[in-house]
């Protein structure tokens, strides 16, 4: 789904979750295919069931030719790219795939803001997408979600994790981690690449509730 709204200047595309843990247990069998085309021939190397999520039916083109559309219509909006569980992988693929390879104008910002999201791509692949200008990547993890620790052979987590975690007081505290080092019960949280990102990018912004939505059609 991508939604509109002009009073904010804000332009979303949203992206499905797992339909269940069981799916997404089965999707993290596969190998790795390269991101840079359909055919996973070319560019770092992500999950290869997320890539032939994104590509199918040629949905993950439609995406990014429609997204370059309405840019182009709204040069001073920025971008904000969102899901759930694997919805947050195609998300973060998409981000990519928006700053490698789709003509955005030179003042949009990218935020891509996941939950849950499972990991993605090799070291390369999110190092590629922490270097890209005018993007901003950040990541919820509720507590100790299993999600975010998977895959774990040669797959690293991009953007500056947003832990939700249970205190004493069974609240939710909310913490943004912009140290380095690595500490497992964080799932790989935040490398010293990740406090360079962290220093440098924006503060999150609030998310608007009020879109226009469009529901683009897939290819059949």
């Amino acid at each position: 789904v991508l939604g509109v709204c002009e009073p904010l200047k804000h332009i979303m595309v949203s992206f499905r979750g797992t339909a269940s843990y069981a799916h997404l247990r089965t999707d993290l069998t596969f190998l790795k295919r390269g991101a840079g085309d359909a055919l996973g021939m070319t560019g770092p190397r992500v999950h290869e069931g997320f890539h032939q999520s994104y590509f199918s039916s040629g949905v993950g083109h439609e995406i990014e030719d429609v997204l370059a559309k309405v840019c182009a219509k709204h040069p001073d909006f920025d971008v904000f790219l969102t899901g759930h569980s694997l919805g947050g992988a195609l998300a973060i693929l998409c981000a990519y795939r928006v700053a490698h390879y789709v003509k955005l104008p030179s003042q949009t910002q990218v935020f891509c803001i996941t939950f849950g999201s499972p990991r993605v791509g090799d070291p390369e692949f999110k190092e590629a997408l922490m270097q890209a200008p005018g993007v901003h990547v950040y990541r919820f993890v509720h507590g100790r979600d299993l999600v975010p620790r998977m895959p774990t052979i040669n797959y690293a987590h991009p953007g500056i994790l947003l832990w939700l975690r249970k205190v004493r007081s069974k609240s939710l505290l909310f913490e943004q981690l912009k140290t380095g080092g690595r500490r497992s019960d964080l799932h790989d949280a935040c490398t010293p690449t990740a406090s360079r990102a962290a220093a440098k990018s924006p503060s999150l912004p609030c998310l608007p509730v009020s879109y226009t939505h469009l529901t683009l059609p897939t290819k059949a």
